[in-house]
């Protein structure tokens, strides 16, 4: 649903089970203005809970890179809903994972914590935009080790 205009009736459902999502993993509701993921990214975090809702929500063998690519989708969604800073915080969350040093897409995550401000302005403007979902990170952003 991600690739739905923000003018949908159905895009308040998209922001909703995104930050559901969100505090699911987290175990808590997280501050939507500043969504500081730290707290719940620590060493002890990753290796706490890999079952029902919560097991998607860290790095595994199938998905070596889950948590940065569900990082860099949020703040896709964030950008898309006209919320940049609050995006840039999102994707900044992705440098949280211990595997960060090794994810083949750290520069695409940084090109976007550049440009939140002026692609946020090309969704308002457009409609349009980039989005992990419809490219070519869709897959490979968490599934490529």
């Amino acid at each position: 649903m991600s690739t739905i205009p923000v003018t949908h009736e159905r895009w308040p459902e998209v922001m909703s089970h995104m930050w559901e999502s969100v505090d699911v993993c987290a175990g808590t509701k997280v501050p939507r203005e500043a969504p500081d993921y730290a707290p719940y990214a620590s060493e002890q975090a990753e290796q706490k809970d890999r079952t029902g809702a919560r097991s998607v929500c860290w790095n595994s063998a199938a998905a070596p890179h889950n948590f940065e690519g569900f990082f860099l989708e949020s703040g896709d969604l964030l950008v898309k809903n006209g919320e940049p800073a609050v995006a840039i915080r999102m994707y900044e969350n992705a440098r949280l994972s211990r595997s960060y040093a090794r994810w083949p897409y750290q520069g695409a995550l940084e090109a976007r914590i550049q440009t939140a401000r002026a692609r946020a302005e090309r969704f308002r403007a457009t409609g349009e935009g980039e989005m992990m979902v419809a490219s070519p990170l869709s897959c490979t952003g968490c599934h490529e080790g």
